[in-house]
């Protein structure tokens, strides 16, 4: 099967790693990842999206730079840079566009989100080879 490189949304990367609202599949996949040889990809903006929107998942942020050290210090991080000046991916949400930056120059295989306005990537995830995934399919692909 070999390595897979996966980038998560926010809201499957928080909701996996917190205690409070926890949510079964993100968990899942979080730990799918931890047993096997994957590794998650971020980029600083994607690291700086999952701690501005941490407190909604009880966790400061702090703990989401410490989570992110820890999976570095274990090689489950993959660090992309970010594109210099104006992000040359233009489809999309704003907010969204770090996650499929990070896809493309990762050469990623998977996006996993539950946010349909990731359907914008569409051809952008066909051009590039990866794909754009709920947390349930990622679970049925990988057989977790």
């Amino acid at each position: 099967m070999g390595t897979k490189k996966i980038v998560l949304d926010t809201h499957v990367f928080l909701p996996g790693v917190s205690d409070s609202q926890r949510d079964p599949d993100s968990a899942n996949v979080y730990k799918s990842i931890m047993e096997k040889c994957h590794r998650i990809v971020v980029n600083k903006r994607i690291i700086d999206e999952y701690s501005k929107i941490s407190m909604r998942y009880g966790l400061p942020p702090l703990f989401i730079r410490d989570e992110i050290e820890k999976l570095k210090s274990i090689g489950k991080i993959q660090r992309t840079a970010t594109f210099a000046g104006k992000n040359p991916i233009s489809v999309g949400p704003e907010d969204d566009r770090c996650f499929a930056e990070a896809a493309v120059a990762a050469e990623a295989d998977y996006i996993i989100t539950r946010d349909a306005h990731f359907q914008a990537f569409e051809g952008l995830a066909e051009t590039n080879r990866f794909d754009i995934v709920t947390p349930e399919l990622y679970l049925k692909k990988e057989d977790c």
